[in-house]
């Protein structure tokens, strides 16, 4: 019940941010005035670290405490994250190196950073002490919140606070590169997807802090070129883009197989996605796409973890746009698609999810252009998924008889988009 209570005041903690962030402004202080267009970007980035925050907490608040990690013998993991996870956040120091102009001087850069790296820090060890929740591997008890995931997400913001107004690229590629990271632990079977969204979540948040106060420690001072004003009426129908989507899915039905039930837990998603205008209103876009799904079998007094269900596939859709003001439109959005399953990593090989499943999804929502050529969405939605899960006779799960097991999944989804206008 503790770690529950801790959760869920972060959650509510991050909504009242987020809340804050929503209003038609914010706080203008006297050392650190904010231009309209940096007042979009504060506002957005702000808004989006808070929500994920929000999401990956309560997911995690709401998920059964009463857990065993996986029986499968640990995987080594690749080692990439340990790493990958720094990147992010070296990147605008070695541009700078290099001779690449950024938003801060390197002064304000290591107070900007220095502040936000003590206040991720801070946070994640301790609701990791916290909460103690187990990792799903079961190695130790620091599963949530992801601390790569965070360290990861907070250089994306940083680097999209130094070199984004140089180019929309630099800010898609740095979160593309952290969307990586956070996978990459997911599949490794070091956290659950809650517990990565959750660290990017604040990951985000410490990194707009650290600026925040940064520039109030430096009197606002930086350079007068970074930031353009210049915003045009909703983009995304009318012109092509590239988006980079992050999302989650939460599973809504048990599959019975046999005697045995199988979970599925909210799932992570990330992609990248084209469009395409075909009128005003109307654009098709094409998506390429890799999930993990943690799959639990139930047991008498607790549910057993299995392992990721890995796949990647693609999902074509057609997406309808209304401009609601110069800086907003709302979506609609319906696709489908195939993803292709990986093997589950269970004893004796005794669970099997098939090899692939279509889905079909309707969402709506919508995006903010904080740009000429970049927009921010979040959107809900309501995905249908075929499955087909077959078990083998073994011990270790209390599987007495092969059987298998095909029908629809139900989930409910939430997405967060990157967009970039050509």
């Amino acid at each position: 019940m503790r770690k529950k209570i801790v959760v869920l005041l972060i959650a509510l903690l991050s909504g009242t941010i987020q809340c804050i962030s929503a209003q038609d402004s914010i706080p203008r202080h006297k050392y650190a005035p904010f231009s309209r267009a940096e007042s979009s970007r504060w506002l957005t980035t702000t808004a989006t670290g808070a929500g994920a925050l929000a999401i990956g907490a309560i997911s995690r608040w709401t998920m059964d405490d009463n857990i065993v990690p996986s029986r499968y013998s640990r995987d080594p993991g690749t080692g990439l994250a340990d790493a990958a996870q720094y990147a992010p956040l070296a990147f605008p120091w070695i541009m700078k190196a290099f001779g690449v102009s950024t938003r801060s001087s390197w002064g304000v850069m290591a107070v900007s950073h220095a502040i936000g790296t003590v206040i991720m820090a801070g946070t994640v060890e301790s609701i990791k002490r916290s909460s103690k929740y187990p990792r799903p591997d079961g190695s130790d008890m620091r599963s949530f919140p992801s601390g790569h995931s965070a360290w990861a997400f907070l250089g994306a913001t940083v680097t999209a606070r130094e070199l984004g107004w140089r180019s929309p690229w630099y800010t898609l590629g740095a979160y593309a590169f952290a969307s990586g990271v956070a996978m990459q632990r997911v599949i490794d079977r070091r956290h659950l997807p809650c517990d990565v969204v959750a660290g990017a979540g604040i990951g985000v948040l410490a990194a707009q802090a650290g600026y925040y106060l940064g520039d109030i420690i430096s009197g606002g001072k930086r350079p007068s070129h970074h930031v353009s004003d210049t915003r045009t009426s909703g983009t995304s129908a009318t012109n092509p883009a590239i988006s980079l989507e992050t999302g989650l899915l939460f599973h809504l039905n048990a599959i019975h197989v046999g005697n045995k039930t199988i979970h599925q837990r909210t799932a992570l998603s990330t992609g990248i996605k084209g469009d395409v205008p075909i009128s005003d209103r109307w654009s098709a876009g094409a998506k390429l796409a890799i999930r993990s799904t943690p799959v639990f079998l139930a047991g008498e007094n607790a549910d057993i973890y299995i392992s990721p269900l890995n796949s990647v596939g693609g999902e074509l859709s057609a997406s309808f746009h209304m401009p609601i003001s110069s800086t907003v439109n709302i979506m609609a959005e319906a696709a489908g698609g195939f993803y292709k399953n990986f093997r589950l990593k269970s004893s004796g090989r005794s669970i099997d999810a098939g090899s692939g499943n279509a889905t079909g999804r309707i969402s709506t929502g919508a995006e903010w252009s904080i740009s000429d050529e970049m927009s921010i969405g979040a959107s809900a939605g309501y995905e249908i998924s075929g499955y087909k899960y077959s078990l083998s006779t073994d011990a270790t799960y209390g599987i007495t008889s092969p059987v298998s097991k095909s029908g629809i999944d139900q989930a409910i989804t939430l997405n967060i988009s990157s967009s970039i206008s050509f």
